[in-house]
């Protein structure tokens, strides 16, 4: 009751102060400390005479009491011609007590026209006792921002401060850009910067309702850009003020969050909060933050910026073009008198002593090589499919063949796979894939729009730039998108991944001719490996896919919509993976709904880690559910996906094993399988490093992926080597590639780690990374990583296009599975 009383006092004293002109107790001039002493019955008035100069200038008033309480506080209260500002004495912020408070006055309301400028303060309280209360009042100088010249503003939580900036005449479409850095004795304290664009007084307190213009947390650098002549953010006659707030705490672990969430509703539910009890007297260190403030014309090369890279992309499509028509269109075919069974003889790593004996109808060369032991099994050539135009089965072998010699066999050829459906209806049925592909994109991408695009609008409306992670000393505007750059510089993706797609369809005309081959010739006389195409038009339809959805990620990045930038990575990377193990295991294809459910789980698991990678349950589940599912598909893997979850299968297997003493088939692929189990391993235990070091689950799950598949990728390189396949022209072309990717990814790699951004720490954290732009003004390094990975993802996928392009005249008797 007694706090009732005090606050209908206070309320009283400030309307009564407000409403007339208490008698000046004393005069004086702007510049001059006063020690005064304020009681309930001594209420104290300094009158401050303004001369010219004075009334165009800013005054900073300074008041401190150290024996003030917030029961029975110091009124504060400053009449200028054209307004009134008042505060108390101890001022509260977030739970604490400050017994100092400055407050900076705007000059445009000292002059209202009638020939005498004079500035009241008023001091009053409801202590009987008097109060000892020290005033000093000073100018600010200089006090308006000039282009590219630093001015450095102190500010603390009980004094926030403001400058003046003042657009060119008339304002122009040019954008400016606002820079908040911080000094080195002041780098780890969070405040709020701001620019406003309304008339005085300044929303300068952390506390107000009312709204705080464009703001950002910062603890070291800050940077906002206001367009000049936009009339929604500037009806303010040609200016704005850069506002500086700082924070009474630096949040949990120097976050700056703790009162700087959202758009400023929990501010006032905080403040609402300590109402109902006595705040804590702030003893800590001095808050006083010291930034250097710089406004420098966001002026970037547009024209360079945007047809460059445009230009760049169009030449590299027309030397793509060339390079075809040189090493395919116009390379010299060789005649061969067996119309069904041409072969390109690889002369540079095979010298055969004989000639193909075409009736043997097991493929057997006359000569120094025999193939006999790879066809000693008994195999199943007649297989019943299904509507991909592969085995039933899923590779899983029956319980009859598991009884079958040679069953497990590793070591074959591929003419040993059995009855391999290559024909031209095996390609369509593999077309699914790009057609179910770009109806996920479509239905996938319209929601994913809607949300960031609803966040890019709760920005703009609410002015809370903490929402998206930007690099701020970068980020260009356009109309109404924050970060331009961050979105165009994805471009490469749609034109490389059309590019990728054009190639393939060449590439198909090209293999018809063996497909026309091969329909007619004899099960052990058919050559090259079945091509699989519409894989290879998804993997490019996932690249433009890609592109989009980058772009939509970064309309407003942020970690609730990381997964957005990162889901068509996992399906890049299944795919490529998928089309490499079923290279040398057409046999093993499994149907396109088999595929989509892998990748579905993918994603599963993917947001699953992110709702709970917190908890140490689920890195304890999933580090088990990932080693035992890495020791089966290990175990799948070496045996050809032949074993399954039959106990026959492993009855088998031990049978053999026990008779041969475990004799390795495939010592390659066994120690293959054992490195990619250790590794495996280290990735799993790595978890717990990946969340102390704020590395998000998408990010990790995104690595574990990635480095199975460079692991396959190498040994399915290595196996190559190992069996001595063809070095000529033709496989030229896949090492070049080989050689580009690994050159792109190099220097795509070294911009990626150049980290601008960091959306797994504090907005305030996150923009300490923020660096400037690196080419025209307009590019920072995460756009150059969209630049170089896009031509790295292209040159990866012609590799796997072209991985087998050696064997296309090879018979399948001599291509061997791997």
């Amino acid at each position: 009751m007694e706090d009732i009383k005090v606050a209908v006092l206070v309320f009283t004293l400030l309307c009564c102060t407000s409403g007339m002109s208490l008698a000046c107790t004393n005069n004086t001039s702007v510049g001059i400390a006063h020690q005064l002493e304020v009681s309930l019955s001594s209420p104290v008035s300094i009158c401050i005479q303004l001369n010219n100069s004075e009334e165009l200038e800013p005054i900073r008033v300074s008041v401190t009491s150290e024996n003030a309480t917030s029961r029975h506080p110091v009124l504060v209260t400053v009449r200028q011609p054209m307004g009134i500002n008042s505060w108390t004495l101890p001022y509260v912020e977030s739970g604490f007590a400050f017994s100092s408070v400055e407050r900076t006055l705007c000059p445009l309301l000292n002059n209202d026209n009638s020939g005498s400028a004079i500035l009241y303060i008023d001091l009053s309280t409801t202590q009987t006792t008097p109060l000892s209360v020290v005033l000093n009042t000073a100018l600010i100088t200089p006090f308006k921002l000039q282009m590219n010249t630093p001015v450095s503003l102190e500010a603390s939580p009980s004094g926030p401060s403001y400058l003046l900036y003042e657009y060119e005449d008339p304002p122009t479409d040019k954008y400016v850009r606002i820079n908040f850095l911080s000094t080195d004795n002041s780098s780890d304290i969070c405040a709020i910067a701001s620019i406003q664009t309304s008339f005085c007084p300044m929303v300068e307190l952390l506390d107000n309702p009312n709204h705080r213009g464009t703001f950002q947390t910062m603890r070291s650098v800050a940077s906002i850009t206001a367009r000049e002549n936009d009339t929604n953010a500037a009806p303010h006659f040609g200016f704005f003020y850069v506002v500086l707030s700082v924070l009474p705490t630096d949040g949990v672990d120097g976050s700056c969050v703790s009162t700087a969430k959202g758009t400023g509703d929990e501010l006032i539910l905080l403040r609402s909060a300590i109402n109902n009890f006595d705040p804590t007297p702030y003893s800590g260190l001095d808050r006083t933050k010291t930034v250097n403030i710089t406004v420098e014309l966001v002026n970037p090369d547009l024209p360079a910026a945007l047809v460059l890279p445009i230009g760049i992309y169009m030449l590299f499509v027309v030397i793509a073009f060339v390079w075809i028509f040189i090493t395919t269109f116009r390379r010299e075919q060789k005649k061969h008198e067996e119309s069904c069974c041409s072969i390109l003889w690889c002369s540079l790593c095979r010298k055969y002593k004989g000639t193909y004996d075409t009736s043997v109808g097991n493929g057997k060369l006359s000569g120094d090589i025999d193939l006999q032991e790879h066809n000693s099994g008994n195999v199943k050539e007649d297989t019943a499919t299904d509507s991909n135009g592969v085995s039933e089965k899923n590779g899983h072998s029956t319980a009859q063949e598991m009884t079958q010699p040679g069953t497990f066999k590793i070591n074959i050829a591929m003419s040993e796979l059995g009855k391999i459906d290559d024909s031209p209806a095996r390609q369509k049925v593999y077309y699914h894939y790009f057609w179910y592909l770009l109806v996920v994109i479509v239905f996938y991408s319209i929601p994913a729009y809607q949300l960031v695009t609803t966040y890019q609008k709760l920005l703009l409306s609410s002015g809370n730039e903490d929402i998206c992670y930007y690099n701020t000393r970068c980020a260009t505007p356009w109309l109404s998108v924050s970060a331009f750059n961050n979105i165009f510089s994805n471009i490469g993706y749609i034109i490389l991944g059309l590019l990728y797609i054009v190639v393939t369809y060449l590439r198909r005309r090209r293999y018809r001719r063996l497909e026309e081959n091969n329909a007619t010739c004899d099960h052990h006389k058919k050559q090259g490996i079945p091509e699989t195409f519409g894989i290879y038009y998804a993997i490019g339809l996932v690249m433009i896919a890609q592109a989009f959805m980058s772009g939509a990620y970064h309309l407003c990045p942020s970690t609730t919509n990381y997964q957005l930038d990162v889901t068509f990575m996992y399906v890049m990377i299944s795919l490529a993976m998928f089309k490499i193990l079923t290279n040398r295991a057409p046999d093993l294809a499994p149907a396109l709904h088999r595929q989509a459910l892998y990748l579905m789980i993918l994603i599963l698991v993917v947001v699953l880690g992110g709702l709970w990678f917190e908890y140490l349950a689920f890195k304890i589940v999933f580090i088990i559910a990932y080693l035992v599912l890495a020791v089966y598909f290990s175990f799948e893997m070496y045996y050809r996906f032949k074993i399954g979850l039959k106990p026959s299968s492993y009855r088998e297997l031990h049978k053999i094993h026990k008779e041969k003493f475990f004799r390795l088939q495939h010592p390659c692929k066994f120690l293959t399988l054992l490195i990619s189990l250790l590794v495996n391993t280290v990735i799993a235990g790595g978890i717990f490093l990946a969340d102390a070091s704020n590395i998000d689950f998408a990010r990790y799950f995104l690595l574990i992926v990635l480095v199975n598949f460079l692991i396959y990728l190498l040994y399915y390189l290595f196996a190559k080597a190992i069996k001595k396949e063809c070095f000529t022209l033709r496989v030229f072309k896949p090492v070049l590639y080989c050689i580009l990717a690994v050159l792109m990814w190099i220097v795509a790699i070294y911009f990626f780690t150049r980290n601008v951004t960091d959306t797994s720490v504090s907005p305030a954290l996150s923009r300490d990374s923020n660096q400037e732009c690196l080419a025209f003004g307009f590019y920072d390094s995460h756009d150059l990583w969209h630049f170089m990975s896009a031509f790295a993802l292209y040159f990866s996928f012609i590799l796997l296009l072209t991985l087998d392009e050696g064997q296309e005249g090879v018979y399948r008797t001599e291509i061997m599975t791997f």
